[in-house]
């Protein structure tokens, strides 16, 4: 599973905010496969605030990612 998750850095050689962050590459899909795991995972991921994603904690990062979640509905 982890191969379906491909790094923004590695798909191109130019330097963006998003490959500074730890951002992930969306995979270019139409119809069903756009609400697959990866592509909803990486989208979800790339929309979290870097204070989210920087957290190396698993439990602080369950915690932080459920309010995060909660709040922005």
């Amino acid at each position: 599973m982890e191969e379906s998750f491909i790094p923004q850095d590695s798909v191109h050689s130019h330097k963006t905010r998003s490959c500074s962050r730890g951002a992930f590459a969306i995979p270019k899909v139409k119809g069903f496969g756009s609400k697959s795991f990866c592509s909803l995972g990486c989208s979800l991921w790339n929309s979290l605030p870097a204070d989210i994603s920087s957290i190396e904690r698993l439990p602080s990062f369950k915690i932080a990612v459920k309010k995060y979640l909660m709040d922005s509905l």
